[in-house]
Protein backbone atom coordinates (compact mmCIF):
# COMPACT_ATOMS: atom_id res chain seq x y z
CA UNK A 1 0.00 0.00 0.00
CA UNK A 2 1.41 3.37 -0.69
CA UNK A 3 -0.20 6.54 1.00
CA UNK A 4 0.97 9.93 1.95
CA UNK A 5 -1.23 9.79 5.06
CA UNK A 6 -3.66 7.05 7.34
CA UNK A 7 -6.35 8.26 9.16
CA UNK A 8 -7.79 5.45 11.60
CA UNK A 9 -10.68 5.39 14.27
CA UNK A 10 -10.35 2.99 17.14
CA UNK A 11 -12.30 2.00 20.14
CA UNK A 12 -11.19 0.21 22.88
CA UNK A 13 -11.83 -2.87 22.10
CA UNK A 14 -10.14 -3.03 18.45
CA UNK A 15 -6.74 -0.80 19.61
CA UNK A 16 -4.22 -3.18 20.18
CA UNK A 17 -5.24 -4.14 16.40
CA UNK A 18 -5.17 -0.20 15.61
CA UNK A 19 -1.78 0.02 17.11
CA UNK A 20 -0.22 -2.98 15.62
CA UNK A 21 -1.49 -1.13 12.22
CA UNK A 22 -0.31 2.40 13.13
CA UNK A 23 3.58 0.79 14.08
CA UNK A 24 3.69 -1.04 10.98
CA UNK A 25 2.57 2.38 8.78
CA UNK A 26 5.14 4.40 10.65
CA UNK A 27 7.92 2.03 9.92
CA UNK A 28 7.05 2.46 6.42
CA UNK A 29 7.21 6.21 6.59
CA UNK A 30 3.63 6.63 6.02
CA UNK A 31 2.39 9.72 8.23
CA UNK A 32 -0.45 8.32 10.53
CA UNK A 33 -3.04 9.96 12.73
CA UNK A 34 -5.52 8.37 15.20
CA UNK A 35 -8.97 9.26 16.74
CA UNK A 36 -11.44 7.82 18.34
CA UNK A 37 -12.84 7.67 22.50
CA UNK A 38 -9.99 5.36 23.55
CA UNK A 39 -7.54 7.59 22.30
CA UNK A 40 -8.70 10.95 23.47
CA UNK A 41 -8.78 9.11 26.91
CA UNK A 42 -5.17 8.38 26.64
CA UNK A 43 -3.79 10.57 24.02
CA UNK A 44 0.25 10.04 25.17
CA UNK A 45 -0.82 5.89 24.55
CA UNK A 46 -1.51 6.77 21.35
CA UNK A 47 0.89 8.71 20.21
CA UNK A 48 3.87 5.93 20.41
CA UNK A 49 2.62 4.20 17.72
CA UNK A 50 0.65 7.15 15.56
CA UNK A 51 2.43 10.60 14.49
CA UNK A 52 -0.86 12.07 15.09
CA UNK A 53 -3.80 12.33 18.10
CA UNK A 54 -7.59 13.52 17.19
CA UNK A 55 -8.72 14.44 20.79
CA UNK A 56 -12.53 14.63 21.01
CA UNK A 57 -14.89 15.32 17.90
CA UNK A 58 -12.45 15.47 14.94
CA UNK A 59 -15.05 17.14 12.09
CA UNK A 60 -14.51 20.55 12.91
CA UNK A 61 -10.43 20.48 13.34
CA UNK A 62 -10.24 17.60 10.18
CA UNK A 63 -10.19 20.47 7.42
CA UNK A 64 -7.45 22.52 9.25
CA UNK A 65 -5.24 19.26 9.92
CA UNK A 66 -5.29 18.63 6.29
CA UNK A 67 -4.31 21.88 4.79
CA UNK A 68 -1.70 21.59 7.81
CA UNK A 69 -0.72 18.32 6.50
CA UNK A 70 -0.19 19.46 3.47
CA UNK A 71 1.95 21.95 4.04
CA UNK A 72 4.15 19.63 5.94
CA UNK A 73 3.03 21.85 9.51
CA UNK A 74 1.05 18.86 11.47
CA UNK A 75 1.55 19.21 15.51
CA UNK A 76 0.69 16.53 17.43
CA UNK A 77 -2.32 16.25 18.99
CA UNK A 78 -5.01 17.79 17.56
CA UNK A 79 -7.98 19.08 19.47
CA UNK A 80 -11.63 18.83 18.65
CA UNK A 81 -14.58 21.56 19.93
CA UNK A 82 -15.90 19.60 22.33
CA UNK A 83 -12.65 18.57 24.21
CA UNK A 84 -12.92 22.07 26.13
CA UNK A 85 -15.73 20.87 27.90
CA UNK A 86 -15.24 17.88 29.99
CA UNK A 87 -11.21 18.91 30.44
CA UNK A 88 -12.02 22.06 32.16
Amino acid sequence: MDADLVAVSAITPGIRRAYEIGDRLKRRGIKTIIGGAHVTALPDEALRHYDTVCIGEGEAPWMQFLKDFESGKTKPPIMGPATWRWMI
